[in-house]
């Protein structure tokens, strides 16, 4: 699941879905309506993203899209009244991401068609933006000088602040039943790797765990989470890249974490799709 871009007369991008091998792919661009597409996330046969036009002059716009595993199963989730839309995750029949109205950008909620939209941007902020979700809770961030990881739970009204006290800001990228997964940016500029339960004071600092590993780790991030509480994410020590993983390990009333393999090397940027999201 991703995109592929293609040379022709210019470069053009193309949702496409695989399923473990070059040969299976299959290319959900649109058939029409839209010069590129790139899709962002994928849940059982669910995949969503955006379609996106050139507006001229480096400008362009985009419309929230699903697909059903093929092109010819597309729906536009773009949303009434908005100038543009973006969806960038998906679970079970819920889909999540993003819309600009009135020069705002809103985090927003589907459930599988455009009119199903669920407007979750909190009153205040300049603007808001879902980049994960569990079955039952949506996480991202908004912001209005710094941005700072949110919560929700369907509604804009059910939005938590995670950003922990004593950082500059914070994002959160994936989510679990109970945790959510992010980073949060000291007060000199280092990404650390955060884990919270619901609340800005149950944040952990998953960057303290890569201590004592031999290596001189400066910043990492957590971007995702699965269902047995296994986190991932990467670490950066100024030259390379180190792929990571976390497992959470319950401990009423608090939540241990147990680092259960020493990182791989691995040659990576130091964003990779989640993390280069703002």
């Amino acid at each position: 699941m991703g995109y592929a871009g293609i040379m022709e007369s210019g470069l053009e991008l193309r949702a496409m879905l695989w399923s473990g091998t070059a040969a299976s792919a299959i290319d959900l661009h649109p058939a029409a309506g839209y010069q590129n597409s790139i899709a962002e996330s994928v849940s059982a046969n669910t995949q969503v993203g955006a379609g996106i036009n050139s507006l001229g002059n480096l400008e362009w716009t985009s419309h929230a899209l699903m697909w059903r595993s093929t092109a010819e199963s597309i729906v536009s989730l773009h949303p009434s009244g908005f100038q543009t839309s973006y969806a960038t995750a998906v679970e079970g029949e819920w889909q999540a991401g993003y819309g600009k109205k009135e020069g705002v950008e809103r985090a927003l909620l589907w459930q599988g068609t455009a009119d199903s939209v669920v407007d979750l941007h909190p009153a205040g902020l300049r603007r808001s933006k879902v980049h994960g979700m569990s079955e039952t809770s949506q996480v991202g961030a908004g912001t209005n000088l710094n941005p700072h990881a949110l919560l929700w739970h369907g509604t804009a009204d059910s939005v938590v602040d995670l950003h922990p006290a004593g950082y500059l800001s914070s994002q959160a990228f994936d989510a679990s039943v109970d945790t959510q997964v992010g980073i949060a940016v000291t007060q000199n500029g280092r990404e650390r790797a955060m884990a919270w339960n619901g609340t800005s004071e149950s944040a952990i600092d998953l960057h303290e765990m890569l201590q004592g590993l031999g290596f001189n780790l400066r910043d990492s991030r957590a971007i995702g989470i699965s269902e047995n509480g296994d986190i991932v994410g990467w670490a950066y020590d100024g030259t390379r890249g180190y792929a990571i993983k976390w497992t959470l390990v319950p401990e009423p009333p608090s939540i241990a974490i147990l680092l259960l393999a020493i990182p791989a090397l691995i040659s990576m940027s130091r964003a990779g799709r989640r993390g280069r999201r703002e």
